[in-house]
C-alpha cells in the first residue's frame, strides 16, 4: 500500500505535538500544588528508558521527528523528575 510523503510527514508532526502537549498539564499541576510525591520515580525512569530505546530507533531509522519530540520528551520527564524532588526536599514541613 502506498501512503504519500506528506500524509507520513503529518502524522509525523501530529505525533510531535501530542508528544509534547500531554506532559504539560502535569508540570502545570507540579507548580502549582507544589506537590509531587504522587507521581511515580519508577514510571518515569522506566519511561525514559523506552525514550532512549525510541531514540536509538529514530536513529538508525533516520527519523528526525522521533529524535527530536523524544528528546523532548525526556526532557521534560527530567524537569518533572526535579520538580518532584525540589518540592520533596524544600516543602515547608506543616505542623501536626
Amino acid at each position: 500500500m502506498y501512503i504519500p510523503i506528506i500524509a507520513i510527514d503529518i502524522t509525523g508532526y501530529i505525533y510531535l505535538g501530542l508528544s509534547l502537549l500531554y506532559r504539560l498539564p502535569q508540570i502545570y499541576k507540579l507548580h502549582k500544588t507544589k506537590k509531587g510525591e504522587d507521581i511515580s520515580l519508577f514510571m518515569i525512569i522506566v519511561q525514559n528508558l523506552s525514550y532512549i530505546a525510541l531514540i536509538m530507533y529514530g536513529i538508525f531509522r533516520s527519523d528526525t521527528i522521533i529524535i527530536i519530540s523524544t528528546a523532548i520528551s525526556i526532557v521534560q520527564n527530567i524537569y518533572i523528575i526535579a520538580l518532584r524532588h525540589y518540592y520533596k526536599v524544600c516543602s515547608p514541613i506543616m505542623p501536626v
